[in-house]
């Protein structure tokens, strides 16, 4: 609780004309709580007011409401702070999983892509950092050597062609599929389901190698490797045959995402 600090001085008392100190005993001394009545905004970060008996001055940040009397748009909606009525914008927000309506003004919120599914192309380490044939023992999610089934089990990929693919191959930690050799290059193909608009390839190159990544959906693109993995993103349109490809030299392969 705040109050006012306006109060008066100890009192002096005067005996026999002469001006003496009288003993002073120290107690509460009479206070009132300050009193707002009006709340100024003050740009976008907040408002203020003045105390309306000591002119205290109190900050605040802005407390907003939705305003239905503002303006809408595909992106935003309008809010007001219920304190002093400055307006802004706020982005709309959708909890609900299934309406696509904003949660505040029901404006209908497009949603961007969600991930479906994660292919982990490597679980277990091979003999060896380039690799091997296919051990089905030793790969988790693999049913054969051309299909995987995802982490979530809802999806399945399937190599309608490969060359030059070896499992358990692996850069530190990570494992994955090894496209390519020190003297040909490898790649796979399939095609994903009508609903996925993008894919997510999780993939590296060997330190002693200069491999990029070729990625073919209806057109190619090739992505600049390092020796870590990271993530490399591909839009997809009306054509779902994909073909991922070593440039040049080995490239490995962690995870394969499916959005949509």
């Amino acid at each position: 609780m705040q109050f006012c600090n306006k109060a008066l001085t100890p009192p002096c008392e005067i005996l026999q004309n002469t001006l003496h100190l009288a003993k002073i005993i120290f107690a509460p001394l009479p206070t009132k709580c300050h009193t707002y009545s009006e709340y100024i905004e003050d740009g976008e970060e907040g408002h203020m007011a003045e105390c309306d008996i000591c002119q205290d001055v109190l900050t605040d940040e802005h407390h907003y409401v939705y305003d239905a009397t503002g303006p809408t748009d595909a992106e935003t909606h309008s809010v007001k702070c219920e304190e002093c009525g400055y307006q802004s914008k706020e982005e709309h927000f959708d909890l609900d999983p299934v309406d696509e309506k904003c949660d505040k003004c029901n404006a209908e919120v497009k949603k961007g892509p969600v991930l479906l599914a994660t292919f982990d192309m490597g679980t277990a380490k091979g003999s060896a950092a380039a690799g091997d044939s296919f051990n089905k023992d030793k790969l988790g999610g693999w049913v054969d050597e051309n299909t995987i089934k995802s982490t979530n089990g809802s999806y399945t990929l399937k190599f309608t062609s490969k060359t030059q693919v070896y499992y358990g191959a692996y850069i530190n930690s990570d494992v994955g599929i090894r496209l390519g050799s020190k003297n040909n290059t490898g790649n796979i193909k399939f095609t994903v389901p009508s609903e996925v608009v993008k894919i997510v390839i999780s993939a590296a190159r060997y330190s002693g190698d200069s491999g990029n990544m070729d990625v073919t959906i209806g057109s190619k693109t090739t992505a600049t490797l390092t020796t870590s993995f990271k993530d490399y993103t591909f839009e997809i349109g009306s054509t779902k045959d994909i073909t991922i490809a070593s440039s040049s030299k080995r490239i490995l392969i962690n995870t394969i995402e499916f959005w949509g």
